[in-house]
């Protein structure tokens, strides 16, 4: 299972998931969920499933199921869309599971997935989650502590030596 954040949350990924068999459950912000459910104004809670028919072209005569006409999600041309070529009147449908959640009094995140609700109830993926953010908090004090937030290099190569010279610096002075 992948559990992701924000930047995760696009088309190609959840697609790729599918293509895969990788379950993922991903945090979104509230305007990609207000645009994927197709509503103004989001409740304090959601559990649904949406499908969405995701496709290049924006004529409605070429939609192959005008009567979902809501469904339809266009995607640029200048967007990657790994499963649909440009140009193409190709349509892909992508199945979600949206959930909005109250993470502390008044604070609501939106997680998006591919979890069936009977697979994972709503505590179920706010625990998952947690654990996620537990690894983010690790991760943030790690990088403070060794001072890897800015790098003087700028090849791969080079920041990853840095990197590595600022861990061994770190355990030198842990043990000392």
């Amino acid at each position: 299972m992948f559990i992701g954040d924000r930047g995760f949350a696009c088309y190609n990924f959840f697609a790729h998931a599918f293509e895969n068999n990788i379950r993922f459950v991903i945090r979104t912000k509230d305007i990609n969920t207000k645009r994927m459910l197709g509503i103004q104004e989001l409740p304090n809670i959601i559990d649904t499933t949406v499908e969405l028919i995701l496709t290049r072209t924006q004529s409605l005569k070429k939609r192959s199921r005008p009567d979902l006409d809501k469904q339809y999600r266009h995607i640029s041309s200048d967007v990657a869309f790994d499963y649909i070529e440009r140009g193409s009147d190709t349509e892909y449908p992508l199945f979600l599971r949206i959930v909005r959640l109250e993470v502390a009094d008044g604070v609501y995140e939106n997680l998006i997935t591919n979890i069936p609700a009977d697979d994972a109830s709503i505590n179920v993926l706010k625990h998952w989650y947690n654990l996620r953010w537990g690894i983010e908090t690790s991760f943030r004090d790690l990088k403070h502590t060794i001072g890897a937030v800015n790098f003087h290099a700028k090849k791969p190569d080079f920041i990853i030596q840095e990197i590595l010279a600022r861990m061994i610096l770190f355990n030198f002075c842990s043990i000392i």
